[in-house]
């Protein structure tokens, strides 16, 4: 009986919605959306691992840069340039609203160290399971 509650309450439970992703109106491109000046070092050094990458940038409203997909995982991946200060390096309201209410893998990436650091962690995941 216990089980059978816990089940009902997580069906029920609120889940944060994505305005955007409801609202069909709002989800048209951006297509004049800023590129970071690393994305494309970043991207390579993903596909480099092995890894399947999607540009993202310009769906806009907060959503991530790129979705990468690496061993059987999903990753939404947003691109900071690490030659710019830390105070322009901070994600955008849009982009923090939605990685909060994301419930899923989201990554800040800068460098392609930060590259090698993620598929290092993940791979010892892999391992310990």
């Amino acid at each position: 009986m216990a089980v059978i509650a816990a089940v009902k309450d997580c069906l029920t439970a609120q889940v944060p919605r994505i305005p955007w992703l409801f609202n069909r109106r709002t989800t048209m491109p951006k297509y004049n959306a800023r590129v970071d000046r690393n994305q494309a070092e970043i991207v390579e050094a993903f596909r480099r691992y092995g890894a399947s990458v999607a540009h993202t940038h310009t769906l806009g409203h907060g959503f991530p840069d790129l979705v990468v997909g690496y061993r059987g995982q999903n990753w939404l991946v947003e691109v900071k340039d690490w030659m710019k200060p830390p105070s322009q390096r901070k994600l955008t309201p849009a982009e923090q609203e939605f990685r909060d209410a994301w419930r899923g893998s989201y990554y800040v990436v800068e460098t392609v160290g930060d590259v090698a650091a993620l598929i290092e962690a993940h791979c010892k995941l892999e391992e310990a399971a």
